[in-house]
Parts: structure tokens; C-alpha cells; sequence
């Protein structure tokens, strides 16, 4: 199982000896390091889908499922429609909704992002345009509390480019 480390201690050193051990890629906790995260995750992902290539498609799906589960980070994925399609343990206990009340429902409506500094339309824009965004925002628990969040979002695209869904860090 690939082991991706997010940390806020250690440095250089610590990093090395993680990698030494196995470690599939190590992400320092600094200004911004859920960047790094979504990027992290498919290049781990993909490179493992390529050792194990002779895996059926229901054990690769149970290995993602299992991936996604065990990130300590909240990991929200949602369909072109923004309609959530994916929601880990990490935004369960995050956002005080359970994964069986929120697939197939609005992420715009459950999680009910703020971005301080840019609007949405914008904030769709940008990700539209360019695949990612990045920023700072507020979102909703279930219970209505605002908090601070740093989103790091990316696009999925099709073989032929068209967005099928995003994923939200």
C-alpha cells in the first residue's frame, strides 16, 4: 500500500529516510502544502495502477476506495454537475455529514464554499480554464459553522478533454 507522508515536522532529513523506507512521497506541511496533495495522490496512484496492471478492474477500484478512505485530509470529488461522488472519512468527521447523506447532492449546497477574495463564477472560471484552482475560502459544517479552508481543486477530464468531474482537497 503507497504510503504518502504530509507532515509539518521533520525536514530534508526526515524526508530522505521516509522515501528510504517505502514512503511513495513525502509532502511538507508549509505555507501551501495541500497543492502538492492532488498531484501527489495521481502520481501514486497511477504509477501503482502500472506495477499491478494485471489486477482486475474490481480489486484497482477497491485499492482507490481504500486510498481515498485512509487520507487524513478531507477528499470531496464531484461529477461535472458538482453533484459529490466521493467523500472520505476525513470530510465525514470534517464537515459532520456522512457519506450515504451527501452523494449525488449538490457539493456547492453541502459544503457551501465563500471564497473571500474571488467570486465563484470566477473561482469556475479559473478552474474551468486552467484545471486547478487554488485559495482560500469558508465552508459549512453540517451543523452551519463557518470555517477557514485552503481548497486545492483540480478537473477530470475525458479522452476527448470534456470535464467529468473535479476533485477537491
Amino acid at each position: 500500500l503507497p504510503v504518502i507522508i504530509v507532515t509539518g515536522a521533520g525536514g530534508e532529513g526526515f524526508a530522505v529516510e521516509a522515501l528510504k523506507r517505502g514512503a511513495a512521497d513525502y509532502i511538507i506541511k508549509d505555507r501551501s502544502p495541500m497543492r502538492r496533495l492532488p498531484f501527489a495522490i495521481r502520481a501514486v496512484v497511477k504509477t501503482r495502477w502500472m506495477e499491478e496492471a494485471h489486477l482486475s478492474t474490481e480489486q484497482q477500484v477497491w485499492y482507490q476506495a481504500l486510498l481515498l478512505a485512509h487520507v487524513s485530509d478531507a477528499i470531496i470529488a464531484s461529477d461535472a454537475d458538482f453533484r459529490l461522488t466521493a467523500w472520505n472519512a476525513a470530510a465525514e468527521s470534517l464537515y459532520g455529514w456522512r457519506k450515504e447523506e451527501v452523494l449525488g447532492r449538490s457539493g456547492l449546497e453541502v459544503v457551501q464554499t465563500q471564497f473571500p477574495e474571488a467570486d465563484k463564477d470566477r473561482m469556475l472560471r479559473t478552474i474551468a480554464e486552467t484545471g486547478q484552482y487554488r485559495g482560500e475560502a469558508t465552508q459549512a459544517r453540517r451543523d452551519g459553522t463557518r470555517f477557514p479552508v485552503e481548497v486545492a481543486s483540480i478537473v477530470v477530464r475525458d479522452e476527448r478533454g470534456q470535464i467529468t468531474g473535479y476533485v477537491s482537497v
